[in-house]
């Protein structure tokens, strides 16, 4: 038995909409679940007294290009070269009182002088 080609297309049109329709009334339950939020940490507020006890003394790094090279020669892995835009440095080292100052904890091993540089930070605990 042969169907017509407007029967099939009534099944495929009746299919996509059966589909359609039961999307549309998916619970929350059966909704895929959504990523959590972590709440962004809030940074104690810096009073003037605060920002006076932190000498940092910045230097104007200028803007340059990092020369293409070679990561592996043997396997001639290329990076291609990068312009870095000019940014300011601390001309010394962030030291532990001034990290307490600023993030309010000592993540450092070395606590007897707060004077030392603060250790155990990562990139993004300083960024």
């Amino acid at each position: 038995m042969r169907m017509s080609k407007r029967f099939l297309w009534g099944v495929g049109v009746l299919a996509v909409l059966s589909l359609a329709a039961g999307c549309a009334t998916m619970t929350p339950s059966d909704q895929p679940p959504k990523k959590e939020v972590k709440p962004v940490p809030v940074l104690p507020t810096l009073s003037p007294e605060i920002l006076a006890r932190i000498e940092a003394t910045f230097v104007q790094i200028p803007a340059s290009v990092i020369p293409a090279r070679y990561k592996d020669p043997q396997n001639r892995i290329r990076i291609p070269e990068m312009k870095v835009p000019a940014f300011m440095l601390s001309k010394y080292e962030v030291t532990q009182e001034d990290w307490v100052a600023v993030m309010g904890h000592n993540p450092s091993k070395e606590k007897d002088n707060p004077k030392l540089p603060v250790t155990n930070v990562s990139w993004l605990d300083a960024k």
